[in-house]
């Protein structure tokens, strides 16, 4: 936990200095697998952990807002070289392994004398209030990174991509455990935080729509939301959401750029591409049309 403290603080963000490699990289990455394996533990068998997020805030106060601070953008370039990119980004997928298993759907529930559900979700509230600004930053940094004034081809334009993936990827990562974990109570809760969370992802799919690694995890969330009643939901959480989704969803599914043949494609592997378009935009597009009707019918 002090590992993890000491590198969420605004001295010690990952990637900070000045570009010759943090010794604090390998390290952080292990104290943040470490705390994912002993959250796992659990000697019932029961479920994938042995703690639930209230459970844990309760036994290290604030180690929730710290995990969190690690998925925010690093001080602008501060990471130049595609090494020290890489282990951010390893960093971040550690992070997002955690909470992932922490508050996603196998996730345990608060003992009835530590508070119960109402203590797990008020520790969740804690990390989606987090997580928007999180995300928000970090899909603004992709943006940034991949405009037309940015170049892949240099190290620290590829470095800058590399980074700021790692946390849109991450961040997504986190509210679709939060949304299948509780998808009513994402769905049916406090309006404001249920749509802005919401809005964080088509914010994350929007910076990088022909990213898959970003648009399949997003497929997820809203199918999430979607799992719970129209009726039941925020208003802005139904067509409104839904009907937005069409130009993000066609980056996704799109062929890769500059596509000639699978047997020259480097990047995309085709058959888990073909696998994202037949299974999860397959249904997301039918989840959308439930949603839309004739209004998605114009847009295509």
């Amino acid at each position: 936990r002090d590992i993890i403290a000491l590198a969420s603080s605004p001295a010690s963000t990952p990637g900070s200095g000045d570009g010759s490699g943090n010794p604090l990289f390998p390290l952080l990455k292990a104290a943040v697998r470490c705390l994912n394996a002993w959250v796992r533990l659990d000697d019932s068998g029961a479920s994938g952990c042995g703690v639930s997020p209230a459970e844990l805030e309760a036994l290290s106060p604030g180690i929730l807002s710290c995990l969190l601070h690690l998925l925010a953008p690093p001080p602008a370039a501060a990471v130049v070289r595609q090494s020290d990119a890489e282990a951010v980004a390893a960093v971040r997928t550690a992070v997002a392994d955690l909470l992932t298993d922490l508050i996603g759907s196998s996730g345990k529930t608060c003992t009835a004398a530590a508070g119960g559900e109402a203590a797990d979700a008020a520790a969740v509230t804690v990390v989606v209030q987090q997580l928007v600004p999180v995300g928000r930053q970090a899909a603004e940094s992709l943006g940034a990174a991949t405009s037309a004034g940015s170049s892949e081809a240099t190290a620290a334009g590829a470095a800058a991509v590399t980074v700021a993936l790692s946390g849109v990827v991450a961040a997504v990562r986190v509210a679709v455990a939060v949304a299948e974990r509780n998808p009513g109570g994402v769905a049916t809760g406090p309006g404001e935080a249920a749509v802005e969370l919401a809005s964080m992802v088509v914010a994350a799919v929007a910076a990088s729509p022909s990213r898959r690694e970003v648009t399949g995890e997003a497929c997820d969330f809203f199918l999430a939301i979607n799992s719970v009643p129209s009726a039941e939901r925020h208003p802005a959480l139904c067509a409104p959401l839904f009907g937005a989704l069409l130009p993000l969803l066609a980056g996704g599914v799109a062929y890769p750029a500059g596509f000639r043949g699978w047997e020259e494609e480097v990047e995309e592997d085709e058959e888990a591409w073909a696998m994202f378009r037949e299974q999860q935009a397959a249904e997301l597009l039918e989840n959308m049309y439930g949603q839309c009707r004739t209004a998605l019918v114009a847009q295509l």
